[in-house]
């Protein structure tokens, strides 16, 4: 009974390295293409957590540039609030001095063909071009006019 068990232990032994020759370098393919497949694994998984943490990154910044700008929004319209109502400020106190001009100069029948009064004269500021391009040679004479 040993011995057929041995010898059944011997066909298996024998036989075992004649199909492990056989079988070792699709073995050891196998082993290496698992190690590959591994390593190709780790690296996709390394990029695909780096480009993770990118993406964190730009919607972090993302958002931090959309607060800064919802603020700088907020300080404009602000602004313009402020401006709109400097404005209004300045139309009516225009109006005023149109209207006290008017009481003061007095309106008569004649008045659109009078010669403008020294006051207005003062009005306007020497030197800016635009208003030298309008007035012209015409300034020499109401300097002449206001000595």
């Amino acid at each position: 009974v040993r011995c057929s068990q041995v010898r059944t232990g011997q066909q298996r032994r024998l036989r075992k390295p004649t199909a492990s020759v056989a079988a070792e370098p699709m073995e050891d393919a196998i082993i290496a293409l698992k190690r590959s497949m591994k390593s190709a694994l780790q690296e996709a998984e390394l990029q695909i957590d780096h480009r993770q943490h990118e993406a964190m990154q730009i919607v972090s910044r993302l958002q931090a540039d959309k607060e800064r700008l919802y603020l700088e929004e907020q300080q404009l319209d602000e602004e313009r609030r402020e401006f709109t109502r400097l404005q209004a400020l300045l139309n009516s106190e225009l109006e005023e001095v149109s209207r006290l001009r008017e009481e003061v100069e007095g309106r008569s029948l004649f008045a659109c063909c009078m010669r403008p009064s020294a006051e207005r004269i003062s009005e306007v500021q020497l030197g800016d071009p635009d208003i030298d391009s309008i007035i012209g040679e015409g300034r020499g004479g109401f300097e002449r006019d206001q000595e």
